[in-house]
C-alpha cells in the first residue's frame, strides 16, 4: 500500500485561451517606410465538397439503414449498408448534422466540411435503450422532469483514500481500505466502456481538497438514520468525492452484508463508484451491483451498455443525444457547484418495487 500524505497542487486552474487575430504593425521612419511590394489579403476558401460515410449503432457498430442525415439544408438517407453521401457541402466551415430515424435516438453533432470527406462514421443510440439510458445517465428516475446533461470523466482518475474517519478520528483497518481500492480499480474500466482506468491509488491520514483528475474517498463512523453511504458529485469534470460508512457494529450484525462483500463499507463502495463515474439511481438498485463478493465487474448488461454510450459522447451532451455547440463561459466557478446523491441501505439491498 502506498501511503502518501502529499497534496495535489490546489492552485491548478482551468485556463481558457482566447485567440486574437492581430494585424501586423509596420514600423515607420519619418512616415516613409513601407513593406516591399503590394500586400495580398487572405481570402476564405469558397466552393463545395462531398461528405460520405456510414451510420452505425454505437454499441455494436452494425450499419443503420433508413437513417436521415440533414446538413446545411440538404439531406440524405442511408442505404441498406448504412452508407450515405452528401454533395454540395460548403468547404472550410463547421456545420451541424442531425441524424434521425424510426429505430434510433435523434442525434445532433458537428462536422468540419472539406473538399472531399469520405469514411465519416456517425454512431447512434438504439431507441430501445432510451428509457433506461435516461434513468442511468441523466437522473431520469429521480428527476424525470429535469434530465441532466452528461457528466463524465475525461481522463484516467487518480484515487486518494483518507483512512481516518472524518468524524471520530478512527483508523479504518488496512484490509477494508485495500478492498475499497480494489473495487474502485476493477469498476472504472467497466463503467467507462474500457476507456479509462485508475492510474494510481494513494492512501493517507489527512483530508485533501477536491482536485481535477482525482477521486477522493473518505470514511465516517456514523451517518444519520438508515444511511449507509453518501456521495457528493461535483459539476466540474474530474472532481469527485465519495463518503463511505465504516461501522464495525453494523458489520458485527452480519445480516447487512447481504452480498457477502466482507463489510458494509466495501458493499457501499461497489455502489458509490457508479455514482462517481457519472451515473444515477434507476428503478432497480441491482443495476449498480457487481455481484456477490463485490468483484467490481459483472454489472447488469443494460448498465454496462449505457455507461459505454455515455463515454462515447462528449461531456455536457444534452437529451436526447445532442452534442454541445460550444463551451459557454460565465463568471461563476462551476468547480464549486455540486450534485449530491445520498444513498441508504434501501438503495443498495434489492428491487425498489
Amino acid at each position: 500500500m502506498l501511503i502518501n500524505n502529499s497534496r495535489p497542487d490546489p492552485r491548478r486552474r482551468r485556463v481558457c485561451a482566447l485567440l486574437v487575430l492581430v494585424a501586423p504593425l509596420w514600423a515607420c521612419s519619418g512616415g516613409t517606410t513601407r513593406p516591399d511590394g503590394p500586400t495580398t489579403p487572405s481570402t476564405p476558401r469558397t466552393g463545395t465538397g462531398t461528405i460520405a460515410g456510414l451510420v452505425v449503432h454505437t454499441l455494436t457498430g452494425t450499419p443503420v439503414a433508413g437513417a436521415t442525415l440533414a446538413v446545411e439544408g440538404q439531406s440524405a438517407t442511408t442505404d441498406t449498408a448504412g452508407r450515405f453521401s452528401l454533395a454540395g457541402m460548403p468547404v472550410d466551415l463547421t456545420g451541424r448534422v442531425t441524424i434521425s430515424g424510426e429505430a434510433i435516438v435523434t442525434r445532433q453533432t458537428r462536422i468540419q466540411f472539406a473538399d472531399e470527406r469520405t469514411g465519416v462514421t456517425f454512431d447512434v443510440i438504439p431507441a430501445t435503450l432510451l428509457d433506461f439510458y435516461r434513468q442511468f445517465a441523466r437522473n431520469g428516475y429521480e428527476s424525470p422532469g429535469f434530465l441532466f446533461d452528461l457528466s463524465r470523466w475525461v481522463e484516467d482518475p487518480h484515487v486518494y483514500i483518507d483512512r481516518i474517519t472524518t468524524d471520530s478520528g478512527t483508523v479504518v483497518p488496512e484490509p477494508i481500505v485495500e478492498e475499497v481500492a480494489r473495487v474502485i480499480r476493477a469498476s472504472v474500466p467497466e463503467l467507462t466502456g474500457n476507456q479509462f482506468k485508475v492510474v494510481a491509488t494513494e492512501v493517507g491520514d489527512v483530508q485533501r481538497p477536491l482536485t481535477p483528475g482525482w477521486l477522493n474517498v473518505e470514511f465516517r463512523s456514523s451517518l444519520q438514520t438508515d444511511q449507509a453511504t453518501g456521495i457528493r458529485i461535483g459539476a466540474t469534470q474530474g472532481r469527485r468525492h465519495i463518503e463511505l460508512l465504516y461501522s464495525p457494529e453494523l458489520d458485527a450484525r452480519g445480516d447487512l452484508d447481504f452480498r457477502r462483500c466482507g463489510s458494509v463499507t466495501i458493499m457501499a463502495a461497489d455502489h458509490e463508484i457508479v455514482h462517481a463515474m457519472g451515473f444515477y439511481h434507476t428503478d432497480d438498485p441491482r443495476d449498480f451491483e457487481s455481484g456477490d463478493g463485490c468483484p467490481g465487474t459483472g454489472r447488469p448488461e443494460r448498465a454496462v451498455q449505457a455507461a459505454a454510450i455515455v463515454y462515447a459522447r462528449a461531456p455536457d451532451n444534452r437529451d436526447p443525444d445532442f452534442d454541445p455547440i460550444e463551451v459557454v463561459f460565465s463568471t461563476s466557478d462551476r468547480s464549486v457547484v455540486g450534485r449530491s446523491v445520498t444513498c441508504t441501505l434501501s438503495d443498495i439491498r434489492g428491487p425498489r418495487r
